[in-house]
């Protein structure tokens, strides 16, 4: 059967675990996901009675890892998801609840010393309204700014996609670059929290027009000096900001996180075999990306084909420019300087597609490119969490200082030292 996971999902919960038969010891339930019109499978094993009479199962979704204490009628009385420091508990049952490792305190709200936020809303091209946070740094007179562009999938404007994923990645980044004197833009993606917009039909090409949009508006505000705008991406976003600056000049920077250098079909592909093959990886995890790569295999099929609509989760028109696409070919027309970013244990983004960037802006001529390989670190910047010495799973989803270094040494270098001497000059000024 498939199981629709929407608003009630306790009682899909339930259903699963009441149709698992008693003697099973492993399970893979599919699950509907209508808002993302996704198919997920739940790989359900290492079963345990509990001397209780609970069974507690461990499941893998989407790579996301939970631990699961039913009743013999089914109803779920504890989750816990480690990766995230989650735990829910039915009432009646708190004895259940677990001690999970302590998060190193980490500063999420606005920094009131260095900067200080306000709700924007920006209308693109297409007439949707996009819903953001501008971060405004409190040092006088124009600043450099930074347009952050999100990776693929619907990401509110910390970059996050609950419950999936929540490390709120462009936080951090703001945080740290705002506080360095830069005025930094984030919005919520088309459809997603509060921005209009329908993301599932959206094409790679009105993406691009989107983040066009938001750097016109960035050039405008009165706090941004307009010829020292850089557009940062992340994943998908980093194949958008290149092509951002392509197509306009007055574009000061790009920055580069994990992003791809070939057409898509190629990455997915490389992306789940990779994911297959690698041993270091829990089995539910390979499992799962062997189980997806007919149906990707499919669906690009499909897309080559000229079919419309989605399938497997994803937009074919989205899916079939982004198969048209090279990054390679864009970044060989920047001129401007390029900062590329990328964690060796990217198994979505593999490290070869960063040095086949770097490569391919340098043989065009671009004398400022900087790539920054930094080994241990995942597709979101944070600890690689298999077979790694170092990981802490306190600070799992901590994006790394290495790349918040790399980020601003390369900004303070190239754009903020006039910035920086303003700032200067005020603060002697008032202290006279």
């Amino acid at each position: 059967p498939l199981y629709l996971a929407e608003n009630l999902v306790w009682h899909t919960l339930r259903y699963i675990f009441r149709d698992i038969p008693k003697d099973a010891d492993h399970a893979e339930p599919q699950i509907l996901v209508p808002t993302q019109r996704l198919v997920l499978t739940m790989t359900l094993s290492n079963k345990q009675v509990r001397d209780d009479g609970m069974v507690e199962w461990t499941a893998t979704t989407a790579g996301v890892q939970q631990t699961f204490v039913v009743d013999s009628q089914g109803n779920v009385l504890h989750i816990s998801i480690p990766s995230q420091r989650a735990q829910v508990v039915r009432s009646g049952h708190e004895s259940l609840m677990s001690a999970l490792p302590t998060p190193d305190p980490m500063e999420l709200k606005p920094n009131a010393s260095k900067y200080t936020e306000r709700e924007v809303e920006v209308m693109t091209a297409a007439n949707v309204y996009l819903k953001g946070t501008l971060t405004v740094p409190n040092s006088p007179g124009p600043k450099p700014a930074v347009l952050l562009i999100s990776g693929s999938g619907p990401q509110d404007r910390d970059w996050n996609t609950p419950p999936v994923l929540t490390a709120s990645l462009a936080v951090q980044i703001a945080d740290r670059l705002a506080g360095e004197g830069c005025v930094v833009l984030r919005t919520d993606d088309r459809g997603v929290g509060g921005s209009t917009g329908n993301l599932n039909t959206a094409t790679l090409s009105a993406l691009v027009t989107d983040a066009e949009r938001l750097a016109d508006y960035l050039k405008a505000l009165p706090e941004v000096d307009p010829f020292k705008v850089v557009v940062l991406g992340h994943s998908e976003g980093g194949v958008i900001a290149p092509m951002v600056a392509a197509s306009d000049p007055t574009i000061a920077g790009v920055v580069i996180l994990a992003g791809t250098s070939r057409p898509l079909d190629e990455i997915v592909i490389e992306q789940l075999k990779a994911q297959e093959s690698d041993e270091r990886l829990p089995k539910p995890v390979r499992e799962e990306a062997a189980r997806i790569l007919p149906l990707m295999t499919e669906t690009i099929a499909r897309a080559k084909a000229g079919e419309r609509g989605v399938v497997n989760g994803m937009n074919l028109a989205w899916l079939r420019e982004h198969m048209k696409h090279d990054p390679r070919e864009t970044i060989a027309r920047l001129q401007c300087p390029i900062l590329i970013v990328q964690g060796e244990d990217d198994l979505k983004v593999l490290p070869r597609n960063a040095t086949e960037l770097h490569h391919a802006a340098e043989a065009a001529g671009n004398k400022d490119v900087t790539l920054e390989m930094i080994p241990g670190l995942t597709h979101l910047f944070t600890q690689f969490p298999f077979g790694n010495p170092e990981y802490d799973p306190a600070t799992q989803e901590r994006i790394s200082p290495r790349v918040l270094d790399a980020l601003t040494s390369w900004l303070r270098e190239r754009f903020l030292k006039d910035s920086l001497h303003l700032v200067a000059r005020a603060a002697q000024r008032c202290s006279c």
